[in-house]
Order: structure tokens, then C-alpha cells, then sequence
């Protein structure tokens, strides 16, 4: 492989993960995305207070996003029940 490939074929290797990432996080109902909001949310409860997840509106929308599609699910994943 030509070194100036190698930008593109780590871009495909990375939505190639993420796809099947997706994929099996659909079973749970859940997409990659919202699992790693997940993931940064839990670590920054129990680490305290980090810049890992900025408090904007983006960030915040999705959290009421998921909070309305499975609210008990969401609390239990972050320790909140």
C-alpha cells in the first residue's frame, strides 16, 4: 500500500468498525454513538467533574433524547437507580 492511501483506509476500517459497531448495539436499542455518550457520562459521574462532555445543547439534547426512549435503561446504565 502506498503511504498516501493509508488516511482513506483507516477512514474505511473506522466505518466498518462503526457500522457493525451499530449493528450490534441495535439489539440493545441503542446506537454506537449514544453508547459512548453513555460510557463518557458514567466515567465523568464517578471521576467527578471533566471537559469530556461539554455541557451544550447538543450534548444535552441528546440526553433528553435517550432519557425519553428509555429512561429506566439510561439511569441504571448511569448508576442514577
Amino acid at each position: 500500500m502506498d503511504i498516501t492511501q493509508l488516511p482513506m483506509a483507516i477512514r474505511a476500517a473506522y466505518f466498518t468498525l462503526h457500522r457493525e459497531t451499530d449493528h450490534r448495539f441495535s439489539e440493545l436499542g441503542v446506537t454506537a454513538d449514544q453508547f459512548v455518550l453513555l460510557a463518557t457520562l458514567r466515567v465523568a459521574r464517578k471521576t467527578g467533574p471533566r471537559r469530556s462532555c461539554s455541557p451544550s445543547e447538543r450534548c444535552q439534547g441528546k440526553i433528553c433524547k435517550l432519557d425519553r426512549q428509555r429512561p429506566k435503561e439510561i439511569r441504571s446504565t448511569l448508576g442514577s437507580e
